[in-house]
């Protein structure tokens, strides 16, 4: 199986993306977030539809939340996250 060294030595399957900058990430295929460190969301998109300006924009989530959704796309202000790829 393929890994990703995260930059605290954690290894992680391949398919899953580590998030900790501000950039746009799309074309995802996830099932769930994990934040990894407390973390601010710009924008998500779940599915087809963006929630971001509607419900989780802004918002601060804290260290060790699990958010099970399927997420296309995501954009952090602040803070570090896990998307999980694959079905749940």
């Amino acid at each position: 199986m393929s890994t990703n060294t995260l930059s605290h030595g954690i290894k992680v399957p391949a398919k899953n993306h580590y998030i900790s900058d501000t950039a746009a990430h799309a074309s995802l295929k996830g099932f769930a977030i994990y934040v990894v460190q407390q973390a601010v969301i710009d924008t998500i998109t779940v599915g087809n539809s963006s929630i971001g300006t509607n419900s989780l924009d802004g918002e601060t989530l804290p260290e060790k939340t699990f958010l099970y959704l399927d997420v296309t796309a995501v954009t952090l202000t602040s803070g570090s996250i896990m998307v999980y790829e694959g079905s749940a």
